[in-house]
Parts: C-alpha cells; sequence; structure tokens
C-alpha cells in the first residue's frame, strides 16, 4: 500500500503545494 500512499499523497500534495509550498517539502 505504499505505492497506492505515494501516488495519492503526490496528487494531494501537487494541491496542497499551492498552497503551502513551504509547508509540504518533504520528499521521502
Amino acid at each position: 500500500m505504499k505505492l497506492t500512499q505515494k501516488t495519492l499523497f503526490q496528487c494531494f500534495d501537487k494541491s496542497e503545494r499551492q498552497s503551502t509550498v513551504n509547508s509540504n517539502d518533504s520528499d521521502e
């Protein structure tokens, strides 16, 4: 389930990054 979570997080991070670019700067 790591791949699914990563894909979901990537999609979510893309949308959140527009609002919090300095808050979600974590790339594991």
